[in-house]
């Protein structure tokens, strides 16, 4: 069962699992997240304006509440007892000298991702240059196509550095490396793509040529899996780590552009969809990874599996939601947004 509850900021309108009726909740929509009473009957969805330059905030669908908790006055800790002391020390020291064998075996810059290309080719001798050379085109079916360009396996460094602007504390840098060469497809799955393998078009932005989207990321995997079954090839979505490395290709700063995004390289703070294809690409030819749809990842958000991520802004958003870092989560991977679609991979 479930509540039609309408946003009174953004007029959206969806519905509400029945088991927050009576409760005030965030708004579903990733550009939204004002709270709204959920009552026997409504619900929600905006335009976030653009922070403040220098600030660190974690753009999420949903404030998640965080609790700190101290030891009373008086009580007892590890510290309070001295015979702890030596082990606590040996085992900082033997922390440390962990963190420096790591540090001189792989490099201060593979580490902190400064100073040096976060990018190491497989030993195929595969190039991003390669990207488009290597694509393969799927047949959807009474003349629609997908082109997905192979991406090569390599090594790189996620997430922001402390210095970057609008950068979130759900950033933290680590290197990751993808030990085998994939297929992304080169843009957003258009309503066209969509229509033909689903035999459905639930977008809200009307334009074949334009992403699809009011799906749910369990749309997406469905469409995956029925694109898998047309074409014998095993589709899935991205994960965080294959979208975030796709979308760098090579670049190590805060867009694959460079320092900077503006309205003539991606389409955000906009006002509707636009088709895909009309903004640069980047090295591996992907077009659309900054911009135009929020695009759902395969893995999940936290620990807790609650949550479902988003990658790469939209045309709703401002340009610190497009960073190549960002990353947003949503509490209801049933329900979809009207700035939210994906794009599909799959490996050889």
């Amino acid at each position: 069962m479930s509540i039609a509850v309408k946003c009174s900021t953004c007029s959206k309108v969806l519905n509400i699992p029945d088991k927050y009726a009576g409760k005030t909740i965030k708004c579903l929509n990733p550009e939204c997240g004002n709270p709204v009473k959920v009552p026997i009957e409504k619900q929600i969805f905006v335009v976030v304006p653009d922070p403040a330059p220098g600030t660190h905030e974690n753009r999420s669908m949903q404030d998640v509440p965080h609790t700190v908790s101290a030891a009373p006055v008086g009580s007892k800790t590890l510290f309070s007892n001295s015979k702890f002391i030596p082990l606590l020390i040996a085992a900082a020291v033997l922390l440390l000298v962990v963190i420096l064998a790591v540090f001189l075996s792989r490099g201060a810059g593979t580490i902190l991702g400064v100073g040096r290309s976060t990018m190491t080719l497989d030993l195929g001798g595969e190039s991003w240059e390669d990207a488009e050379r290597l694509a393969v085109t799927l047949d959807l079916g009474e003349g629609v196509t997908m082109q997905l360009n192979r991406i090569p396996a390599g090594t790189f460094v996620m997430g922001s550095p402390p210095t970057e602007q609008y950068r979130s504390n759900d950033e933290r840098q680590f290197s990751v490396t993808i030990s085998k060469p994939f297929y992304m497809g080169i843009h957003p799955v258009t309503q066209l793509q969509y229509l033909s393998v689903m035999g459905n078009n639930p977008s809200d932005n009307a334009g074949m040529d334009n992403p699809v989207e009011m799906v749910s990321w369990n749309d997406a995997v469905e469409f995956c899996k029925k694109l898998s079954e047309k074409t014998g090839r095993n589709v899935r979505l991205p994960t965080e780590a294959e979208w975030e490395y796709a979308c760098r290709a090579g670049t190590v700063t805060a867009y694959n552009t460079g320092a900077t995004l503006t309205r003539e390289q991606a389409n955000f703070n906009g006002r509707s969809t636009s088709p895909v294809g009309s903004y640069v690409k980047n090295a591996a030819g992907l077009y659309d990874m900054h911009g135009n749809v929020w695009e759902w990842c395969s893995d999940w958000y936290d620990n807790d599996r609650k949550y479902r991520v988003l990658r790469g802004g939209s045309w709703s958003y401002h340009t610190s939601g497009c960073r190549s870092a960002h990353r947003i989560y949503y509490p209801f991977p049933d329900y979809p947004s009207f700035s939210v679609g994906f794009r599909v991979v799959f490996l050889d």
